[in-house]
């Protein structure tokens, strides 16, 4: 296949997701066809079937491609000069903005039921830092926070996953309760202070 054919069918492939993501939105998980989204974007269903087998495959498109704004949003956040509480703190402050900004997707995809997406949503699975990136990033923070003895923990993946865990259920909360404005700001530094907090060494 010539790259200009790849690039036309990754560039196809991206207008479709883009535009199951608008539907999932207006008109919520469950009732999404894919019937209903060939039709949204004049194609026949047996076109959108070369792109994705199924319903499923295209739940869990729609998932990998968040999950790599998840990582992007953490990659491209500066944290030149900054101490290692800083950086995290940076991080997980971006991070928590930028699904904000996406938060009824992110409600739909974290609250979806079906496997393959739960598979892909999970955070408390031991060994999860060989295979999520985010998590991998931060086991190496508090990695290096242990040896310039600023941070103790016995469990440097166990720690990672529940402070991962934490700031999603601030978000999730954040979302439910529509919390807007100085509010909102407060309990996100709040919830970001406590959880670095808790890596902190104390004599």
């Amino acid at each position: 296949m010539r790259i200009k054919d790849e690039e036309q069918i990754e560039k196809r492939r991206y207008e479709i997701l883009e535009e199951a993501k608008k539907l999932m939105i207006e008109q919520g998980l469950e009732t999404l066809s894919m019937r209903k989204l060939a039709d949204r974007i004049h194609m026949t269903p047996g076109i959108l079937y070369h792109y994705f087998a199924n319903k499923e495959a295209l739940m869990k498109a729609i998932v990998s491609d968040g999950y790599q704004d998840i990582l992007a949003i953490l990659r491209q956040t500066n944290t030149q000069g900054l101490t290692l509480d800083e950086t995290i703190y940076a991080m997980f402050y971006a991070y928590i903005k930028g699904m904000l900004e996406r938060q009824e997707l992110y409600s739909i995809l974290m609250n979806a039921k079906y496997p393959s997406i739960a598979a892909q949503t999970q955070m408390l699975k031991e060994g999860l830092s060989q295979e999520r990136s985010s998590i991998q990033m931060l086991c190496g923070q508090i990695e290096e926070g242990k040896r310039q003895g600023i941070y103790i923990c016995e469990n440097v993946e166990r720690r990672a996953q529940c402070i991962w865990c934490g700031v999603y259920g601030l978000i999730d909360r954040i979302i439910k309760e529509q919390v807007k404005g100085k509010q909102q700001e407060r309990l996100i530094q709040e919830q970001l202070k406590m959880l670095i907090g808790s890596l902190r060494y104390v004599k």
